[in-house]
């Protein structure tokens, strides 16, 4: 009986620890696709000023 009480607290930190490590594996995953999507959004301006630009230019 003391090895099936010693299993099940074994398997209840660990089943803790592997929530939070995969939490963490989550969040740095969120920030990480946040930070390429804005990326691409700034070329995406960027190139949008371009175009912008070269339609404002008076034609020669």
């Amino acid at each position: 009986m003391e090895f099936m009480n010693w299993l099940f607290l074994v398997l209840f930190f660990g089943l803790i620890v592997l929530f939070f490590v995969s939490f963490t594996l989550f969040i740095r995953r969120m920030v990480y696709r946040s930070a390429a999507r804005n990326e691409r959004i700034d070329k995406v301006e960027a190139k949008l000023d371009r175009i912008l630009d070269h339609l404002e230019k008076p034609n020669k």
